[in-house]
């Protein structure tokens, strides 16, 4: 096997032949696979694009594996050195990963790409944050498994979760018997309404302005600038971000914006999109005159029953792990940091202080005990 390196966006866009033959093949996708969410992630959203490393590793000139990580070099104890290369992890990106070719999804491959990657630059160690709890999904679980230099640690107990879908009914099941009054009662009000209305819009030619209304939506309730500002308009980088993105995903329908209205205003909108056999709800909003109805659990529970009659989706990603979307009960995933440790001085004493943190925890514990019986 062979690596090359490639920076920033000018990087990206020499690799996007190999990362579409990748991508074309990848076992659960999510975005941080998705070509196109790194090519506009780069263009409005990232700090210091050239700065993002792909590393691209190739066998018989045939695409194995992509691994985008940002090198950064930490003093410690001001003295110490260390250069780091991380994953590309923040609200925009949540799911980390790597993207490797599926026969090569082995344990130990972790290591063939950090001896590889000693030949092409220095660094120490490796860390991956917020990698998706459902470890199997992992391409990068899948190949540092069984590594002696390799340490897992859970961020968050319930991080990003899936919700399987069967049928519609048996999701209801799911929900506490008072969850699923509510949500046949709410529902049901919604539904009085003659005019009311219910669309998934997917068409290029219609799907604009319907992301404009999404986010005009949005930002009427508590995300705008009478909230807390989290509003997709409050920040206009973010804002080209998802224009840029619902034009490029929609040239293959891969991107939904649902709506749910009555009496002629839309009272409740969510921005989805699919890749492979999964849709992922992206962010939703509603219109704050019609709380009384609880749209937005109205929307989703319409979303879950459209998307449980469709064949080519076996399963919805929430994206989330906020207090609203539990009612749903979905299957509970945990978040991890990943750290892998290279052979390097440095590398070799953070293994080290790894491996000796437990045995500092239970020693300062007896200390402690030793403290309160005196």
């Amino acid at each position: 096997m062979e690596i090359q390196l490639y920076y920033g966006q000018s990087g990206l866009q020499k690799l996007k032949p190999y990362w579409l033959a990748l991508e074309s093949i990848a076992q659960n996708p999510n975005h941080s696979h998705s070509f196109i969410w790194w090519q506009v992630y780069l263009d409005e959203l990232a700090i210091n694009p050239d700065e993002i490393c792909f590393i691209y590793i190739y066998e018989n000139y045939e695409p194995v594996a992509i691994c985008p990580l940002r090198k950064q070099v930490i003093t410690r104890l001001g003295l110490i050195k260390s250069t780091v290369l991380n994953s590309i992890h923040d609200p925009n990106f949540l799911f980390p990963d790597i993207m490797v070719k599926e026969e090569y999804q082995y344990p130990g491959f972790l290591q063939e790409i950090s001896r590889l990657l000693a030949q092409s630059m220095k660094w120490d160690l490796l860390v991956f944050g917020g990698v998706m709890g459902v470890l199997e999904n992992s391409h990068l679980v899948s190949c540092l498994s069984q590594l002696p230099n390799a340490r897992l640690f859970k961020e968050d107990e319930i991080g990003c979760f899936f919700v399987l879908m069967d049928d519609f009914e048996s999701l209801q099941q799911r929900l506490s018997s008072k969850n699923r009054a509510n949500l046949r009662r709410t529902t049901k009000k919604v539904y009085a309404y003659e005019d009311c209305l219910h669309q998934t819009i997917t068409d290029k030619s219609e799907i604009g302005l319907a992301l404009e209304t999404f986010m005009e939506v949005e930002a009427a309730g508590w995300k705008g600038v009478t909230g807390k500002g989290t509003a997709i308009q409050s920040n206009p980088n973010l804002e080209c971000f998802y224009e840029k993105l619902t034009d490029a995903y929609s040239a293959k329908e891969q991107c939904h914006v649902n709506l749910l209205s009555v009496e002629g205003k839309v009272i409740a909108a969510q921005f989805a999109f699919k890749l492979g056999d999964t849709v992922f709800m992206n962010k939703i909003g509603f219109n704050p005159d019609y709380n009384l109805l609880n749209p937005g659990n109205v929307l989703m529970g319409k979303q879950f029953e459209r998307y449980c009659q469709d064949e080519q989706i076996t399963k919805v990603n929430l994206m989330s792990s906020a207090g609203h979307l539990k009612k749903w009960a979905p299957e509970l995933e945990s978040s991890y940091r990943i750290y892998y440790c290279n052979n390097s001085i440095i590398g070799i004493g953070i293994a080290s202080f790894f491996r000796l943190k437990p045995l500092f925890r239970r020693l300062k514990q007896c200390i402690r005990k030793i403290k309160y019986k005196k």
